[in-house]
């Protein structure tokens, strides 16, 4: 595994910040997702990708984090905590191409050893596709 993944997924785990990620953890809306009384959970995806979410106390913002450790493109699709009606998805690190299946649902298409973290907060309305990256 690359060492720049390697960091990225470190930083993930521990909320501590990593050169790929410290705006993204340092950010008013997804800050308090990596307080230290913040939920992280690992979940299934896929072979090839890790992936986790961190979840803020109050369950108001989760932030989604897909590392595809695989030698080949991987796709996934969003889990269903981070499909809530009426919520934008904020694009928040690394390069993902973003496509949509046959039901209109956003599927994620990972390069070998990339990254992607995507935030799902109440408050904020931004889409995926419209929004800059944090880091």
């Amino acid at each position: 595994m690359p060492q720049r993944l390697l960091d990225v997924l470190c930083s993930f785990a521990s909320g501590a910040p990593a050169t790929d990620t410290g705006n993204v953890l340092c950010h008013p809306a997804v800050a308090p997702v990596f307080a230290a009384d913040a939920e992280f959970r690992a979940i299934a995806l896929g072979d090839g990708l890790w992936a986790a979410v961190r979840s803020g106390t109050d369950g108001g913002c989760r932030v989604l984090a897909v590392h595809n450790v695989a030698a080949c493109k991987s796709r996934f699709t969003l889990p269903a905590g981070l499909r809530r009606p009426g919520l934008g998805l904020r694009f928040l690190c690394g390069e993902t191409r973003t496509l949509h299946n046959s039901r209109g649902e956003p599927v994620c298409e990972l390069e070998p050893h990339g990254f992607v973290w995507l935030a799902s907060c109440d408050n904020d309305t931004s889409r995926i596709e419209a929004t800059s990256p944090l880091c």
